[in-house]
Formats: structure tokens, C-alpha cells, sequence
């Protein structure tokens, strides 16, 4: 009985431990690449490196590391933990934590980069350009094109061992969806449900994104069953198995299995996507009220992921987790925008027309974005991989304070 009570705790300690072990991996691994940092610095005369800005550019990228390592949270109990020695011969005992060892570091590296004359953002922003991760496979996913918001193509590649079956299941769903369109202009059905087949079949038509597809397809079928009684039996049936088609073909893609399996490994409740639907709706609005710094299509195509959250009790978690994932995705794009605004007038490589004008747009771009990592921050907290988000919105709305203020 005792070493049956005791197995899911063993089980919890192995899994911690193993966590544990990850994250002294992990970090030593980012201290490795600090130390390949400076490691050029080794060779050659102080002179012919300063003249060829090698010593300037290798501290610079050393700052960079660093700053990454004392603002992840996941290192920061064992940065306070591990004690080391001031002294090389560890003849002053172990008085110093690595945390202060390497806070000690960034100082000087600071003290020196500013007597030679080296401009860099700010320690907060470059903690804040380590945290932002690269976008996640979403429906959605954004650039800035000419200081705008804009979607991001994105193609999903297929198997090399699939293409001839995904290129036959792909025209025979094109010549159905065709069928079902027809059908459907003939009846007399809610035209929303129209609009949801001859966008689904388009999407069918070009580049394959198999995320989106697969989301357009989640909503054609809900679409669907909203309005079972107003179609007549047949065209229900072509309906049903056309969706599941579909279904089937975008499986022939990892995007769109990797995406089922982070969504299935969520938890939300009624309460969350209610609060997500509320937040992203709020999100759709800001974007909306600034055309000139946003592309129209980016609180178009949002609004209508979160069209698929309009009743959180019957919303599954793919779609609640495709939104979550899209709005993630325009966040951290709009941020990454911010610090590169910042080092580029921290490096004085804009001119002071081009500085200005650009200060208004990363300005208002990233009170947009803040509004909104500050809105599903509490559904967002909940998922591991999200966690940055928290400490990069505190970053930037400490900036945005700053942002009038002279410097």
C-alpha cells in the first residue's frame, strides 16, 4: 500500500528533478555562448582590434548574452544559489553569488562600451529583445512592412513522400467544395454560411497554409451545424463530409499536428475564453482605429479567429488556443519593432526627421500591443511557453513612461 501511495509522488520528485537538470542544461549552455563571445578577443594586438571594431562588436554581443541569462526566470534560483569566488585561487572563499558575478559584469561591460564611445539600448531593452521569442506556428503570423502591421504569408510545406496524394485530395476537395457552393447558392441558407465555404474552398487554392485551413475549416463546421435545419438533408450530408475531408488532408501536415498537440495540452474553462474573446474584441477595435500604421486585413483576420469564440461554452480549445497563439504572435512582432527602433536611435542610424516620425508609430504600435499582452496576461500566465510575456510587458510600459521624458 505504502509503495502504491508513493509512486505518483515518486513520479513528481523524477519529473522535477528532471526539469531541474534542463535548466542547469540550458544555462550553462547560454554561459558557453558568453564565453564564445569574448573568445575572439584572444588573439591579435589591442590596436588592430580596436581598428577593426572587433573588441566594440564582441562586447556588445557579450552584453547581449548576458543580459539574457540574469533576466530569465527559470535561471534566476539557481543564479542566487550557486556561490563562486572572487579570486581566480579562490583564496577569498566562495562570497558571491553567480547572479552578482555576472550583474557585476554587465556593469563594467557598460562602464566600458560608454569610454569608448559604443552607443547601446538600454540594459531593460535588451533584456526585453532576448525575452520576445520568434512567432509560433498560428493561423496567423505578422511583419512590419514600411512601418506597418502587416500578415505574414506563411506556407506550409508537405512531406516529400505525401505531395502526390496531398496534390489528388486537394482537387478532388476543390471540385466538391465547387459542388457545395453551387448547392448552396441554389438554397435559401444564411449567407454567412456561404461566405465560410467560398473562403475555405479558396484557401485551397493557392499556397497551403494548413493552420489556417484547418481553423477556416473548424468554422465552417460550426457554421454548419448553427444551421443544420435550414439545409436540406443532402447538402448537409456533402457539408459533413467534405469538412472531414478536409480535416484529413491539412493531418498530412506536421504545422497543423503540431498545433492539435499544444492545444489539447491546454485547460481553458468558459471563464477564459470568455475573457479571451472580451480581450482580443478590445485588441480588434485599437487596430482597427489605426489604418495608417496597420494593414486592414491584420483586425480583419483576427476578428474573425475570435468569430469562433462568440459562445465560450460550445468554443473548443483549438480555437481558443488559435487566437491565443495569433494574438501572442502580433505582440511579440510589435515589441521586436520597439527595440529595433530603440537601438537603431540608441546607434544614432536614423536621421532626426526619420527618428521622429518613427517615434510616433513605434509609440502607438506599442501601446496597442501592451494593451493587449496586459489583457490575456492571466490566460496567458497559464502556459509555460507564454510566461515571457508578463516580463516584457512590464519592460515596455516602463519604456512607453520614458518615452517623453529626456534621456
Amino acid at each position: 500500500m505504502k509503495q502504491t501511495l508513493e509512486v505518483p509522488y515518486d513520479a513528481l520528485v523524477r519529473q522535477r528533478d528532471q526539469a531541474s537538470i534542463a535548466i542547469y542544461r540550458e544555462m550553462f549552455r547560454d554561459i558557453e555562448a558568453a564565453r564564445l563571445c569574448i573568445s575572439p578577443l584572444k588573439g591579435g594586438s589591442l590596436s588592430a582590434r580596436r581598428q577593426a571594431g572587433t573588441n566594440e562588436k564582441h562586447l556588445v554581443e557579450l552584453l547581449e548574452v548576458l543580459v539574457g541569462i540574469t533576466g530569465n526566470p527559470d535561471y534566476l534560483p539557481n543564479l542566487r544559489s550557486l556561490r563562486i569566488s572572487k579570486n581566480a585561487d579562490h583564496s577569498g572563499g566562495y562570497d558571491d553569488t553567480a547572479l552578482m558575478a555576472i550583474e557585476r559584469l554587465i556593469n563594467r561591460i557598460n562602464i566600458q562600451l560608454e569610454v569608448i564611445g559604443v552607443p547601446v539600448a538600454s540594459e531593460a531593452l535588451l533584456r526585453l529583445k532576448v525575452l520576445i521569442p520568434a512567432q509560433k506556428i498560428a493561423p496567423v503570423q505578422f511583419e512590419i512592412r514600411g512601418n506597418k502591421v502587416s500578415i505574414k504569408e506563411t506556407v506550409s510545406a508537405p512531406p516529400a513522400n505525401r505531395r502526390r496524394i496531398i496534390k489528388s485530395a486537394r482537387d478532388e476537395l476543390l471540385q466538391t467544395g465547387k459542388e457545395i457552393i453551387q448547392e448552396l447558392e441554389l438554397s435559401n441558407c444564411d449567407r454567412r454560411l456561404l461566405d465560410r465555404m467560398q473562403h475555405l474552398n479558396f484557401q485551397l487554392t493557392g499556397r497551403i497554409d494548413a493552420v489556417r485551413i484547418g481553423l477556416a475549416t473548424l468554422s465552417c463546421e460550426m457554421m454548419c451545424s448553427a444551421l443544420e435545419q435550414e439545409l436540406p438533408s443532402a447538402v448537409f450530408s456533402m457539408l459533413n463530409a467534405y469538412t472531414r475531408g478536409v480535416q484529413l488532408f491539412v493531418g498530412q501536415f506536421p504545422e497543423w499536428n503540431n498545433f492539435l498537440e499544444n492545444a489539447a495540452a491546454t485547460n481553458f474553462d468558459s471563464g477564459d475564453i470568455y475573457s479571451l474573446q472580451r480581450a482580443t474584441s478590445e485588441l480588434v477595435e485599437s487596430l482597427s482605429h489605426h489604418s495608417e500604421y496597420v494593414d486592414p486585413e491584420v483586425p480583419r483576420t483576427l476578428a474573425f479567429l475570435n468569430e469562433l469564440l462568440a459562445n465560450p461554452v460550445k468554443a473548443t480549445k483549438k480555437a481558443a488556443f488559435a487566437v491565443l497563439r495569433s494574438a501572442e504572435n502580433l505582440i511579440s512582432v510589435i515589441f521586436g519593432f520597439g527595440v529595433e527602433f530603440a537601438q537603431k536611435t540608441a546607434s544614432k542610424t536614423l536621421d532626426a526627421a526619420s527618428s521622429t516620425a518613427s517615434k510616433v508609430i513605434v509609440a502607438t504600435l506599442l501601446a496597442i500591443a501592451l494593451s493587449g499582452a496586459t489583457s490575456i496576461g492571466p490566460i496567458a500566465g497559464r502556459l509555460p511557453e507564454m510566461q515571457w510575456l508578463k516580463t516584457a510587458a512590464d519592460i515596455v510600459k516602463k519604456e512607453l513612461e520614458l518615452y517623453g521624458k529626456p534621456r
